[in-house]
């Protein structure tokens, strides 16, 4: 997985990876979140900015991380017949978000911008009243509440229509874990899987500690079915792998009296791979580390690196950051500031 060289941060962060890509999202100036492109040269028009309607960073940061995904953008551009104003339609978040991306592109005005960032950010006041005021609000809850309204949207639209197949752009977001719970006493194992679009990581050094304290083995209490001992460890693994991987850094402790940021930097290699997260079953059912799980495309191409997550050497003949991402220059790595 290709990620981009080290990037200072100041404030809860959440890595949008593009494992087909070979992206890292850069950081949006202000707001906690990590942002980046892949677009053509000359295309200035990828970066129109969005208004801020009144403490809305968190809202605007989201956005913009969302729509440097091609993956997450094609898959409501391509499906606009679905949402189409022209249409009623169940899907009216995506309504907002399909409108708002075509006026990022120059085809809305200003006032038609802050129209649809008030009905985006008032869709979610179902969860969250204070969506409806002039409140600042964390941009990874903004997310994952936008990726909840999503998904309801489609399953109602799939339980009372008989439209052809709809595609939730979350998909591009989920992945299953594997808990294996051992008891220490007589080596029983429970297994369970989880159904996950990101990972809330601890504050680490690196990023790569970050995730290995996360898969790392942990001891708890319990009961074990057959021979009743009370200790076991648990032990989470990949059962497949995302399209695009979204890691929250967790930038706030409670200090017992208020919560306290953190600002130290946190390196992140130019690549990572996630050989040694998949477990036996996903190995045994053909997972690839380097492959996601959603679509046909290598997450890289050509030589892979180490599976060893410690090893950031990169393959010789694969781009560097900042390199055309494929053999003719046709892109170019560019980072998105709001």
């Amino acid at each position: 997985m290709r990620l981009s060289p080290q990037i200072l941060h100041t404030g809860w962060h959440v890595y949008l990876v593009d494992v087909r890509l070979r992206v890292c999202l850069g950081q949006a100036a202000g707001t906690g979140l990590i942002t980046a492109a892949v677009v053509e040269p000359h295309s200035a028009e990828m970066f129109i900015s969005l208004p801020n309607i009144g403490n809305s960073c968190f809202l605007n940061a989201s956005l913009q991380c969302l729509y440097s995904l091609p993956c997450f953008c094609s898959d409501i551009t391509g499906q606009e017949d679905l949402w189409s104003p022209r249409r009623r339609t169940k899907l009216k978040l995506l309504r907002y978000l399909g409108e708002l991306y075509k006026s990022r592109q120059g085809e809305g005005s200003y006032k038609g911008k802050r129209r649809l960032l008030w009905s985006i950010k008032s869709s979610l006041a179902e969860f969250n009243e204070e969506y409806e005021h002039i409140t600042e609000q964390d941009a990874h809850e903004f997310l994952l509440l936008l990726f909840i309204k999503m998904k309801m949207e489609g399953e109602t639209l799939q339980e009372t229509s008989t439209s052809p197949s709809y595609i939730c752009p979350v998909q591009n977001f989920e992945f299953r874990l594997q808990c294996v719970r051992t008891c220490t006493s007589c080596g029983d194992k429970v297994f369970q899987e989880e159904e996950q679009n990101h990972l809330s990581l601890d504050l680490h050094p690196s990023l790569i500690a970050g995730l290995q304290f996360y898969f790392k083995p942990s001891e708890l209490e319990c009961t074990c079915r057959q021979c009743s001992g009370c200790q076991a460890t648990a032990v989470r693994h990949f059962l497949t792998l995302p399209r695009v991987l979204l890691l929250h850094v967790k930038r706030f402790h409670h200090d017992g009296a208020r919560l306290r940021k953190v600002t130290d930097a946190v390196r992140v290699p130019p690549w990572l791979s996630l050989a040694s997260l998949v477990g036996e079953q996903g190995a045994a059912a053909g997972i690839d580390p380097l492959r996601s799980s959603y679509g046909d495309g290598d997450i890289l191409s050509g030589a892979k690196p180490s599976a060893n997550m410690e090893g950031s050497q990169q393959p010789e003949h694969l781009p560097s950051v900042g390199d055309g991402l494929s053999p003719r220059g046709e892109h170019q790595h560019r980072p998105l500031r709001q």
